[in-house]
């Protein structure tokens, strides 16, 4: 018995009729579609990594703050012993080297180098007797134990913000004036990006 080969045919409709070509189904995926599909992991990959860089960049916000408050309970317990802020001189000047401004770069600023020796009471800094330099030193020495690990640069001179950066100290330049506030230049690190800066005042 004689086997006839059988004749592929095209795919038929219900009732018989032959599909036509575009109606077939295509096998692998078509260029477009990769393109598509690409496409669509790219936008997930830019989503991800801004998500990621504002939840990175928050953190950092909320670190500098929570810097920024211990460091001013610490300059508040020393007016409350000195009758004025770090830096103030006893005729009502600024110390000299807290008279520059901000610079643009935060590792070019020694302002809270100037401040600390103030809070510690160092003798080639603060303008009183030695008395009271031993009730200050007293004061501020277990409230500078309590700031967060990271707020000071290896050799204990800087205060550093949530991002490892150096901070600015002004004695006067706080909201209202006269008053004092510490400014970290914030994520972007960049003083003169005053919309990204954290400042102790809330400003």
């Amino acid at each position: 018995m004689k086997i006839m080969p059988t004749k592929r045919t095209a795919p038929k409709a219900a009732h018989g009729a032959v599909l036509p070509r575009r109606m077939r189904r295509a096998d692998g995926v078509t260029l477009v579609e990769l393109l598509a599909v690409m496409l669509i992991i790219g936008v997930l990959v830019s989503l991800v990594v801004a998500v990621g860089t504002w939840v990175r960049d928050e953190a950092s916000r909320r670190h500098t703050s929570a810097i920024q408050e211990i460091a001013m309970e610490v300059i508040q317990a020393y007016y409350q012993e000195v009758g004025r802020y770090p830096g103030i001189r006893d005729d009502g000047s600024v110390d000299p080297d807290l008279t520059d401004g901000m610079p643009g770069d935060p590792d070019a600023d020694e302002t809270t180098a100037v401040l600390l020796e103030y809070l510690r009471a160092d003798a080639g800094r603060v303008d009183f007797d030695d008395e009271l330099a031993d009730i200050v030193r007293q004061t501020t020495r277990n409230r500078l134990g309590n700031l967060p690990e990271g707020s000071m640069d290896e050799t204990g001179r800087y205060l550093l913000d949530g991002s490892g950066r150096r901070m600015h100290y002004d004695p006067e330049g706080g909201l209202g004036g006269r008053r004092p506030v510490l400014v970290s230049a914030g994520p972007s690190g960049d003083f003169d990006n005053t919309e990204d800066n954290v400042r102790s005042d809330g400003g």
